[in-house]
């Protein structure tokens, strides 16, 4: 079960539905990968590791996804990265390994400054939209 959904009261499904329904994407990245340590708390005891980079693998069919955390964790058939979010050069350096990327959904410390961090660095390197819980930035194509 991913923790986006109105089953445990996070409405943010629905949300990102109606603001991507018509999106195609190449790329999309996801800060924060969760494990059952942390989340279980959130969903339930079948908390699978990943579950919403899962979920936008099964959203964009077609779309390459990737996830960053502090922690090292692999996920079948998504590129993740160890990455501090609240380090420049981490993210930097991850995105010189992933390149451009359509859209960004920061679910990562939850952290004000870490997401600050984050949004100041990794702005550049997204082609549409920049989303932090339930604040989108919709970046204009270059």
């Amino acid at each position: 079960m991913c923790d986006k959904t109105p089953k445990i009261n996070h409405y943010y499904t629905p949300e990102y539905h109606e603001i991507l329904k018509n999106k195609k994407y190449d790329k999309v990245l996801e800060i924060g990968i969760g494990y059952p340590d942390l989340m279980c708390k959130f969903t339930n005891d079948n908390y699978r590791c990943g579950a919403s980079l899962y979920m936008w693998k099964e959203y964009f069919e077609t779309s390459e996804i990737f996830g960053c955390d502090i922690r090292d964790i692999e996920l079948e058939g998504i590129k993740t990265f160890v990455c501090d979010q609240s380090d420049t050069l981490q993210l930097e350096k991850m995105m010189e390994q992933i390149g451009n990327v359509d859209f960004i959904i920061d679910d990562g410390s939850h952290i004000l400054e870490h997401q600050i961090i984050s949004f100041k660095t990794l702005w550049k390197y997204c082609n549409d939209i920049y989303g932090t819980g339930r604040n989108y930035f919709l970046l204009p194509v270059s």
